[in-house]
């Protein structure tokens, strides 16, 4: 019983410290973010879309702005739990010329939600997954294919300068030698390994691009700042292979992570329902970079931070990618060359390392610019001997297998496997029932002359950093005991992950749906007589949701009648009755009488009689009249009218 105490008082202390905004994780989840679009094609002007979803109960308010550019301009929406808002924005917010601008775009919300960022134009989509402002970095480097590359910085904080250092492309690692950097910012042209200075504040924005150049390439291109700041590569359109018999292109985005939160250890995907193979490229943050593809298929050393090595790696081979120093591995989709029945375009993604592999995954589809859905998929990469704790909107993964590619195995290991889905439009929820688990998740859809990939989601744990020894937060995304690991343990006072460590680097506890405990007693009447309503409660804490799990369903109230002894009613008289003629009929006074009763309502269940007399009487004078002598009638009327009278 004491363990088990001790263990409840071990959560009670974790709920509390998850509801600190002091300790929110450090992953895609955020309630700010500052983003971006880069140039694209116009033709249909087409809004730029802000799809947005939660995983929260109590339902997130988000508002858009773009406080520098056009600062009248506020969309708003409320988002509820496992739903999916789109927000759309002028297309004039995307940037175009080299230079300084205006165009940073600024999301909040009062409650954790995942941003997904759609650039779209007529056969031209590409979206990235966007990082709140407590994640982005100040070193990053870039990746690209080849024509018309772009770059755009934005700025999260006032004050923030810093420097591009373009790529020496006479060093390029890719398969079609590209053309020299030849850049024009404020007059001058800045080339091969040359630096460009940049200074924003917050909300605007500093843009390159070398537009136009069907060779032109600035991956590996470094982009350094004194603080923080939102940094997103890619290409205004290209063709992918450069060379290849299709020509059609496609834009390509990413927002791209921080040089510390890059990883050694990746594994690679095929673009889900083609058949033409993928282009990757590997870039390098250090120098003498050792990268192994597939356990010794591949083999290879970057020699300078900011190398780069492209691959064309057939579809279906999943392979591990193991480097000695920390790489980013960009995915570039190809061109639609008649493969594949849902067709396809050029789109790029970053692969997840998989020390930033999460436990779960909140992402919504994207549509095409008819509004027409794409054929959306997701594709999963997770350890073999885990698959069964994979849930998808509520149901067990195996439910979605009729609609999937089988399980395939990794070349150059034995523990992971990888499968993609099809998903409907719409929001989706991906998690493991251990969240210890982690898995990649990475969204992607197709269509004529279109398509789009994006990660799932991702932990942006600083696991490149400098690394000191820290107190555990569950689910904090730090590496609380430096061992190159996150999250790994489980508050259950056992070694988990072989360290000889216990509980010192905690996951979230595992998902709870809620329960309501029993109803409260039935307040009192809300009268003390005849009939009124009494009321009940109830909570929902018998166990109450945790980590993402639903809130309870139903009301935590209800109303019902209640009748208690009847009122007392006090008596009530009836109108008067006409008066009487009068007692007397000559010869003197007599009186006319009229009478009440007190039954307009009687007295009832103890209340008050009626108040006053039942009869009333006023004089009436018939002196003046004679009454005939000796008439009996006029003894008995005058003995009449003196008795009354008298009283």
């Amino acid at each position: 019983m004491a363990n088990s105490r001790d263990k409840i008082l071990k959560w009670m202390v974790v709920l509390l410290l998850l509801s600190d905004p002091i300790h929110a994780s450090r992953s895609n989840q955020g309630t700010e973010f500052i983003v971006g679009f880069m140039w694209n094609t116009l033709v249909l002007e087409v809004g730029l879309e802000i799809f947005v979803t939660t995983m929260s109960n109590t339902p997130a308010d988000v508002t858009v702005t773009t406080p520098k550019y056009d600062s009248n301009f506020v969309a708003t929406a409320t988002v509820a739990k496992q739903t999916v808002q789109l927000i759309i924005i002028p297309h004039q917010n995307r940037v175009e010329n080299s230079g300084n601008g205006n165009r940073g775009v600024r999301i909040t919300s009062t409650q954790p939600i995942t941003v997904y960022c759609v650039n779209k134009e007529q056969f031209t989509t590409d979206a990235y997954v966007a990082m709140p402002v407590n994640v982005v970095g100040q070193e990053y480097y870039s990746v690209h294919y080849l024509r018309s590359p772009q770059i755009l910085v934005v700025g999260v904080t006032d004050g923030t300068s810093g420097t591009i250092k373009f790529s020496n492309n006479n060093r390029s690692g890719s398969q079609l030698a590209p053309v020299a950097v030849s850049v024009q910012v404020n007059g001058r042209t800045y080339g091969n390994g040359q630096s460009v200075s940049w200074s924003v504040n917050r909300y605007n924005t500093f843009f390159v691009t070398q537009f136009d150049i069907p060779e032109a390439d600035f991956t590996g291109s470094y982009i350094t700042g004194n603080k923080p700041f939102t940094c997103i590569s890619g290409n205004y359109r290209c063709t992918v292979p450069r060379d290849g018999w299709r020509q059609s292109s496609d834009h390509l985005t990413e927002m791209l992570p921080s040089v510390d939160t890059w990883g050694k250890e990746f594994i690679t995907i095929s673009t889900p329902d083609r058949e033409i193979g993928d282009i990757y490229r590997v870039v390098a943050s250090e120098d003498g970079t050792a990268v192994n593809f597939g356990n010794g298929r591949t083999t290879f050393t970057l020699s300078k931070a900011g190398d780069f090595k492209e691959l064309d790696i057939p579809t279906g081979e999943y392979q591990t990618v193991v480097s000695d120093k920390p790489i980013m591995v960009a995915l570039i989709a190809k061109t639609w060359q008649d493969d594949g029945l849902h067709y396809g375009d050029p789109a790029m993604s970053l692969l997840i390392p998989t020390v930033q592999f999460a436990s779960e995954y909140t992402w919504s589809t994207t549509n095409l610019p008819s509004g027409m859905p794409f054929n959306d998929k997701i594709s999963i990469i997770i350890k073999k001997n885990k698959k069964g704790g994979l849930t998808l909107d509520g149901q067990s993964i195996y439910v979605f297998f009729s609609r999937s590619s089988s399980w395939k195995n990794v070349i150059g290991t034995s523990e992971w496997q990888q499968t993609w889905l099809f998903v409907n439009p719409g929001s989706h929820n991906l998690y493991h029932s251990d969240p210890t688990v982690t898995f990649m998740a990475l969204a992607s859809g197709t269509e004529q002359w279109n398509s789009y990939a994006f990660a799932a989601g991702q932990r942006m744990a600083q696991v490149n950093a400098p690394c000191s020894p820290t107190s555990p937060v569950p689910g904090d995304t730090v590496d609380n005991d430096c061992d190159g690991r996150v999250d790994e343990e489980t508050l259950d006072n056992l070694d988990n992950d072989g360290d000889g460590q216990v509980d010192e680097d905690l996951a979230l506890p595992p998902r709870v749906h809620g329960n309501w405990g029993n109803w409260a007693a039935w307040s009192s009447c809300s009268v003390t007589c005849a009939t009124g309503s009494q009321s009940r409660s109830r909570s929902c804490d018998n166990p109450a949701p945790v980590n993402d799990g639903n809130d309870c369903a139903g009301d935590g109230s209800e109303t019902q009648s209640c009748t208690m002894v009847p009122c007392p009613i006090d008596g009530e008289w009836t109108a008067w009755s006409t008066w009487s003629e009068c007692s007397l009929t000559c010869g003197g006074a007599g009186v006319n009488e009229r009478t009440r009763s007190c039954d307009n309502p009687p007295p009832q269940h103890l209340g008050a009689d009626c108040v006053g007399d039942p009869t009333d009487y006023i004089t009436c004078d018939n002196s003046h009249l004679k009454c005939p002598s000796g008439n009996v009638w006029e003894i008995l009327t005058f003995t009449t009218a003196a008795g009354i009278l008298g009283k």
